[in-house]
């Protein structure tokens, strides 16, 4: 598949390559970026099921946000607005929230792991919602009897998210003992040479890769988004 890009998006991308070759965090960019093709990967994935779902039922789903929309924010039991990556709405109500978390190592497992306690708190005060599925990518086993107490979940491991970017020319060496990439610089570089490359073809490419990373992962996606949400 193929995700063409604008050529307004094709000037911001590059705009973002060049800003990101100069970034004082290599591995935290990087860790950004993979983090997009995680997030943008489960919007086309997302998007497909939806259109399915129309289909087969007759009912009024969408998935939100379209590319280009604004950022969702449900408020919690506090009143708080909080930021929402993906969901269902049918006839303009909120019915599904779909979250897509890439995590690179444990030492921020706790970090990432404590929004799904929030996304509870998010469901007590919008009634409407039926429930929270989540699309994780990385090194989340040890959190998962915790998290599918609250939602559910797709796991997609750690190395499958590496072998996609290798098929693609990007090899990230990790260093297994610091549990840290071995050259996050070098690693950076050679990402935005590929992503740029893509970008000059008009390919998005964090679409295209997230939709090559989770188009396997489809089916289980909408099993799970049908039996909260049918």
């Amino acid at each position: 598949m193929r995700f063409q890009l604008t050529k307004e998006e094709i000037v911001t991308l590059k705009e973002r390559i060049a800003n990101a070759r100069s970034v004082p965090a290599p591995e935290n960019s990087l860790g950004q970026w993979i983090g997009y093709i995680v997030d943008d990967g489960t919007a086309v994935i997302l998007d497909e099921i939806v259109g399915e779902l129309v289909k087969e039922t007759g009912r009024k789903f969408i998935a939100v946000p379209q590319k280009g929309d604004k950022t969702i924010r449900l408020k919690n039991s506090l009143g708080q607005d909080k930021q929402i990556d993906h969901a269902i709405k049918e006839s303009a109500v909120y019915k599904l929230i779909v979250e897509s978390k890439w995590l690179k190592d444990q030492r921020h497992l706790n970090d990432k792991g404590s929004w799904i306690l929030m996304m509870g708190d998010i469901l007590l005060e919008n009634k409407n919602l039926k429930g929270i599925v989540v699309v994780l990518a990385g090194p989340w086993e040890s959190m998962r009897s915790v998290i599918e107490k609250r939602a559910e979940a797709v796991m997609v491991p750690t190395q499958e998210v590496y072998d996609c970017l290798s098929k693609h020319g990007i090899d990230i060496p990790l260093d297994l003992v610091r549990n840290a990439y071995k050259n996050p610089g070098k690693s950076l570089a050679g990402f935005l040479t590929v992503a740029e490359q893509m970008i000059d073809k008009g390919i998005d490419f964090t679409r295209e890769l997230g939709y090559e990373l989770l188009k396997s992962y489809k089916s289980e996606l909408k099993g799970k988004i049908k039996r909260l949400l049918l």
